[in-house]
């Protein structure tokens, strides 16, 4: 189990797709999403951007960078799963 604490507000609405509450309030559904990357920057008490953090708009989702996702492949971590973003449903 990992518990994932750093959150980052990324989310490129315009270019995903999302569906909000009835209420306009937050999103129940992000799927098929891209992130406005230069907005990932260090967490506090960080040198550099993290490389796995949630999306603080919708805090289910988990983003790991492309990095870290080579490194768990190269070292036969199992597992995990990763998905692209656009592939997300």
């Amino acid at each position: 189990m990992a518990n994932i604490l750093g959150s980052v507000a990324c989310l490129d609405v315009a270019n995903s797709v999302v569906k909000t509450f009835a209420d306009g309030v937050g999103y129940r559904v992000v799927e098929e999403f891209n992130l406005i990357e230069e907005r990932i920057q260090p967490l506090p008490d960080m040198k550099t951007p993290p490389l796995l953090f949630r999306l603080a708009e919708f805090k289910f989702h988990v983003i790991a960078h492309e990095a870290l996702k080579v490194a768990c492949e190269g070292a036969g971590i199992t597992g995990v799963r990763f998905i692209r973003t656009q592939d997300v449903a």
